[in-house]
């Protein structure tokens, strides 16, 4: 899951946080300003736990892993660009770029297909 999906708890408080904005505004025009202040405590618990959500989503390691293609490893989108290409330049990943070279060299010259 990438930072930007959303939890289906976090659409579900959004909607409940549309229908509440709604209900405020309607206490308001009605004048009834006890309902109008009762629901804006209930918005404000929402919203408090909406971004207890996202806080969580977005310290979790595993929302912005992904796999190299080349060596099955995960690497983490957070990394900063040095990472990446020590990565890249590694012995991890020069040996399998190498192994898969000489895989396809060997299929090649036995006539299989990869």
């Amino acid at each position: 899951m990438t930072l930007s999906e959303e939890l289906p708890e976090v659409i579900e408080l959004n909607k409940q946080l549309a229908a509440l904005n709604q209900d405020i505004e309607k206490a308001g025009e009605d004048s009834n300003v006890e309902k109008a202040h009762q629901l804006h405590l209930q918005l404000e618990n929402l919203k408090r736990r909406k971004a207890e959500i996202q806080a969580k989503q977005a310290n979790n390691p595993d929302t912005d892993l992904r796999i190299c293609e080349v060596t099955g490893a995960f690497t983490s989108l957070r990394d900063p660009e040095e990472r990446r290409q020590a990565f890249v330049q590694g012995k991890l990943y020069q040996g399998w770029v190498t192994a898969r070279e000489k895989l396809k060299e060997f299929n090649r010259m036995f006539g299989e297909g990869e």
